[in-house]
C-alpha cells in the first residue's frame, strides 16, 4: 500500500481541508479498487469477515492515511462529499465503516495481465562495496513512484505503479531493489496504446524510448514477460535435474560426517503432557499471539497422539521464554487443557536435543538417497524393456 500515491504530511495544516479530502479520496478509491484488492490480503480479510466493510479506525492505521489525517470525521467527509467516491464507496449506518457499493468478488475482477506493462532499468541507489571490493546489490530506488508514473501518463490513467524488490528468503534479509516495476493501466486500450509505442515488436525497435535520470528503460507487455519467465524457469529446472542426475550418477553424495545444522540457543521449548486429540492446528491456535507471521519461523516437533514434543523457533526472542512460562503455569491452555510442563531447553539438555535431531536428519537423508537410487534403477530397467 502507498505505492500509488504519495502525500505530504497534512495533519497539521488546518487551512487545507479541500486538499485533505481530495488526497483521502484518491487513497480510498485505490485501497478499495480491484487493482489493490487482487493482492491486498489485509483488506480482503477485513471485507470477508465484516460483510464487505472495513472499519475506519483500521484504515486510520495505514501510514499513507496517517500522513494526511488522524481524524475519523475527515474520512467520513471524504466518502460523503467526494465526487470520486460517491459512485464507488458507502458508509454503514453509524458511519464507522466503509464498503464498496458494488461488492468485491475475486472471481469477477478484471485480469490485470492485459492491463500491465513490465519495466526494467529503473535507477537504484545505496550501492555498497564489500570488503573484497565487490559491488553489492542496491537496497533502494533512486526514483519516486510518482516520477515513474509521470512517464506513462500520456497513454492513459495509471491504476498502479509497483516497484519490484528481490524476494526475501528470511525476514532478516535486506530489502534489495531490482530496478523493475509493473505499470497497470485502467483499461486494455490504454495498455495497448502504450505498448505500441514503447515495446519492441518482433525485430522492430520501439517507436519511442523512455529515460529517467539517465537510464534508458526497457518496456514489455506483462504477458510476454510472464511467458519468457516461465520458459526460463522451465529451462533452469531442466538444467538442475540434469546436474543432479549427473552428480548422483557419479556418486557425488554428501558424506554423513559432513552434515551439520547450525542452531541458535534458547529457541526450543520442551512440552510434556499434551492433551488427548491434540494436533498441530490446536497448538498453533493456542499460541496464536506468539507464533511468528512467517510459518517457517516455527517448527512443531510433534505428531498427533504424542504426549510430549517441542516447539522450535528459528530466531531467539524474549517471547519464547514468556510463552514457556505461560504454558507451564496454565495461563495458556491447549484445547482447554493445561499441559503437564513446559520449559526452554538449556545447556546439556539443549545440546542433546539438537544432537538427536541431527542424527534423525542424517538417517532421513540416507533413506532418501537410497530411495532415489532404487527409483532410478527401476526406471532404467523399464526403459530397457
Amino acid at each position: 500500500m502507498g505505492e500509488l500515491l504519495e502525500s505530504k504530511d497534512l495533519t497539521s495544516n488546518e487551512g487545507k481541508e479541500p486538499e485533505v479530502i481530495e488526497k483521502l479520496a484518491g487513497l480510498l478509491s485505490f485501497f478499495f479498487s480491484d487493482t489493490n484488492l487482487r493482492s491486498d490480503t489485509f483488506m480482503k480479510k477485513e471485507m470477508k469477515f465484516n460483510d464487505g466493510m472495513v472499519a475506519i479506525q483500521k484504515l486510520l492505521r495505514f501510514n499513507s492515511i496517517k500522513k494526511i489525517t488522524t481524524d475519523q470525521e475527515k474520512i467520513v467527509q471524504a466518502v460523503e462529499t467526494s465526487e470520486l467516491l460517491k459512485p464507488i464507496l458507502m458508509l454503514n449506518k453509524d458511519k464507522t465503516s466503509i464498503g464498496r457499493i458494488n461488492k468485491f468478488d475475486i472471481n469477477n475482477i478484471k485480469d490485470n495481465i492485459p492491463l500491465t506493462l513490465f519495466v526494467k532499468g529503473l535507477p537504484t541507489s545505496n550501492v555498497e562495496i564489500s570488503e573484497d571490493g565487490k559491488e553489492l546489490p542496491p537496497k533502494s530506488y533512486a526514483v519516486q513512484v510518482d516520477e515513474v508514473k509521470q512517464l506513462f501518463l500520456e497513454y492513459g490513467e495509471i491504476a498502479l505503479v509497483r516497484l519490484r524488490y528481490k524476494k526475501k528468503l528470511k525476514k532478516s534479509d535486506p530489502t534489495i531493489a531490482k530496478g523493475e516495476a509493473f505499470i497497470e493501466y485502467e483499461s486494455e486500450e490504454m495498455a495497448r496504446k502504450a505498448a505500441a509505442d514503447l515495446c519492441k515488436v518482433g525485430d522492430a525497435e520501439p517507436k519511442k524510448r523512455l529515460t529517467i535520470k539517465g537510464n534508458e528503460l526497457f518496456v514489455q507487455p506483462m504477458k510476454e514477460w510472464l511467458e519468457l519467465k516461465e520458459k526460463e524457469e522451465g529451462e533452469e529446472k531442466s538444467d538442475k535435474r540434469k546436474r543432479k542426475s549427473s552428480a548422483e550418477d557419479e556418486g557425488k553424495e554428501a558424506a554423513d560426517d559432513e552434515f551439520d545444522i547450525v542452531w541458535n540457543p534458547g529457541c526450543v521449548i520442551s512440552v510434556k503432557g499434551f492433551p488427548d486429540n491434540c494436533d498441530r492446528e490446536a497448538i498453533r491456535e493456542a499460541m496464536k499471539d506468539y507464533v511468528p507471521s512467517d510459518p517457517k519461523e516455527l517448527y512443531l516437533d510433534f505428531s498427533r497422539g504424542q504426549k510430549s514434543g517441542a516447539l522450535r523457533f528459528e530466531t531467539p526472542t524474549d517471547k519464547i521464554k514468556e510463552l514457556a512460562e505461560k504454558l507451564n503455569s496454565g495461563e495458556i491452555e491447549i484445547i482447554g487443557c493445561k499441559v503437564e510442563s513446559a520449559h526452554v531447553l538449556e545447556g546439556e539438555e539443549e545440546k542433546t536435543y539438537w544432537d538427536n535431531f541431527k542424527e534423525f536428519k542424517r538417517k532421513q537423508r540416507k533413506q532418501q538417497t537410497a530411495s532415489n537410487s532404487r527409483g532410478r534403477a527401476k526406471r532404467g530397467r523399464h526403459s530397457r524393456k
